[in-house]
């Protein structure tokens, strides 16, 4: 049964923080709202503002939950809006969605986003614009090996695939993002026991339970680095992950690394991603 959709409106104010992280949801996706309502059913919440395009947001420490109505590749460039609503910086972006599969087999994925395969002019099936790709999420890797620990602690494994896609849709972003996503039919997105495993990645690996966040690189890096040196070390743990996914190419790796590192002019690590070896297991 489709869980019943999680609604709160607010207009109270929020202080502004130095840095939040958003998760986003849909309403119009189990395989979102019900992992999102999961987490919202845990202690801290607080109702925040609502943006002027009627997207809700709950406030937990330094994370924003934000909840919409339209697919969850619609909402481009959630991460500048919120900042242009609230005055808070974003520091990376989260999504909740369902994944589907020829294979129709159930499965717990996490990804990178974007369509740098496109060219100008091709129209992206599933959001985004061609060329683009965000940065991608350093808590992806760490993430990966936290969300087989929970899902073989809650009997998911060996029913669920528990796999590392390719970047291949949108929405727009510009902070490192990632999705996760329950797959990969109906039955599958509507499963309580996913969606619990779910909220619990994303409660345990941003540290709202209490204990330490899982793959916040920042925390170790010199006082003074930039995003660019996240950026870089990330590619190491993209590039040791496609290998398990159907959909990787080296071509794809390449276009994506492309597209994260030219804006840090560190084109040395483009012509160098292909040489990273690719023999890693996390599980």
């Amino acid at each position: 049964m489709l869980c019943e959709k999680f609604r709160t409106e607010s207009s109270v104010s929020e202080k502004p923080a130095k840095m939040v992280k958003l998760v986003v949801a849909t309403t119009v996706d189990p395989a979102s709202i019900c992992p999102a309502k999961e987490l919202l059913a845990k202690p801290g919440w607080q109702p925040g503002p609502t943006l002027n395009e009627g997207i809700r947001s709950f406030s937990n420490g330094d994370v924003r939950l934000l909840e919409h109505d339209k697919g969850i590749v619609e909402e481009d460039d959630l991460d500048q809006r919120w900042e242009n609503a609230t005055g808070q910086t974003v520091d990376e972006v989260i999504f909740l969605s369902k994944h589907t599969a020829v294979s129709n087999r159930p499965a717990l994925t996490i990804h990178p986003i974007g369509v740098p395969h496109l060219k100008e002019g091709d129209v992206p099936p599933q959001g985004g614009k061609p060329g683009w790709a965000a940065p991608p999420n350093p808590r992806m890797g760490p993430w990966m090996i936290l969300l087989n620990k929970i899902a073989e602690s809650h009997n998911l494994i060996p029913e669920f695939e528990i796999t590392f896609e390719a970047t291949h849709h949108g929405p727009v972003t510009t902070k490192p993002t990632m999705f996760i996503e329950i797959g990969s039919t109906e039955e599958y997105w509507k499963r309580p026991d996913a969606a619990q495993v779910v909220a619990l990645l994303v409660w345990e690996g941003l540290g709202l339970g209490g204990g330490p966040p899982v793959g916040n690189w920042s925390r170790g890096l010199p006082s003074g680095s930039s995003s660019s040196h996240r950026d870089c070390l990330v590619l190491v743990v993209v590039c040791k992950l496609l290998h398990r996914s159907r959909d990787f190419t080296l071509c794809t790796l390449k276009r994506v690394a492309a597209a994260v590192f030219t804006r840090h002019k560190k084109k040395k690590y483009y012509r160098q991603a292909h040489y990273i070896p690719v023999t890693c297991k996390i599980m």
